[in-house]
């Protein structure tokens, strides 16, 4: 009786008193916070001509508890459906698929670098456990480069119009909290707490990037022809004066 009641006592003080503890000691442990960048705002010249921008990929996941958690007949399609994304055969992605679930993995990696046309086509198919998790990176058009210049690994403007207008391009990123197990696997992140990110804004010049285009290679020949310490120049309207 008395071991009884001892078990009884820890119980409560596990399931009871200490609840709230033990829940958020398990969260702290198996609950991550992954961010979700915001896209940096495009930068176009007068005529909206990009200029500089993001460009973004994705590295496309399938969930397996979630994936096999469905009807036969679709779990079939959904083979067919990955393997035109992956530029495979549905019995290699079968076997896969099937071999990690047996080996307990949570998450299977089935391409990276896949463009985000490509990840909204396949989004369309709706599989069931699919993943994306994007990628950015910024592009130049290498024109007007002294005046935008460049943005940091983490796409923060350094110097220049990037610089800025940091505060307007960058945005808001947002957040979703996702579960990892002992080996730090993310997966199983839907229902969790998600804070959609706030996109920059775009921001338009007054240059034209054809002017600029011609205006950079007549001074790139000036240069090498006259082997000058410095060129610069300007591009004027000759009946407004617009610069």
């Amino acid at each position: 009786i008395l071991l009884w009641i001892l078990v009884c006592v820890k119980l409560f003080n596990v399931q009871i008193l200490k609840h709230e503890q033990y829940v958020s000691s398990s969260n702290r442990q198996f609950q991550k916070k992954k961010v979700l960048s915001a896209t940096r705002g495009a930068i176009y010249d007068t005529n909206l001509e990009k200029l500089a921008y993001n460009d973004i990929s994705y590295e496309v996941s399938v969930e397996l508890k979630l994936f096999f958690d469905q009807s036969p007949k679709w779990i079939e399609k959904n083979y067919r459906d990955i393997a035109i994304l992956i530029g495979s055969e549905p019995n290699k992605v079968k076997k896969l698929l099937e071999n990690r679930l047996k080996a307990k993995k949570h998450t299977v990696v089935l391409k990276k670098q896949v463009s985000e046309e490509a990840w909204l086509s396949i989004k369309q198919q709706k599989i069931k456990g699919l993943i994306g998790f994007s990628e950015r990176k910024r592009i130049y058009h290498h024109l007007a480069n002294n005046l935008l210049v460049y943005t940091d690994t983490d796409t923060r403007g350094i110097a220049g119009l990037e610089k800025q207008f940091d505060f307007e391009l960058k945005g808001k990123d947002g957040f979703q909290f996702v579960q990892s197990d002992a080996h730090g696997r993310k997966f199983s992140f839907i229902g969790y707490e998600v804070t959609k990110p706030i996109n920059g804004k775009q921001l338009q010049l007054t240059i034209d990037a054809y002017h600029q285009a011609v205006l950079e290679a007549e001074l790139k020949n000036g240069y090498d022809l006259f082997n000058p310490k410095s060129v610069s120049g300007v591009i004027l309207d000759p009946f407004t004066g617009e610069v």
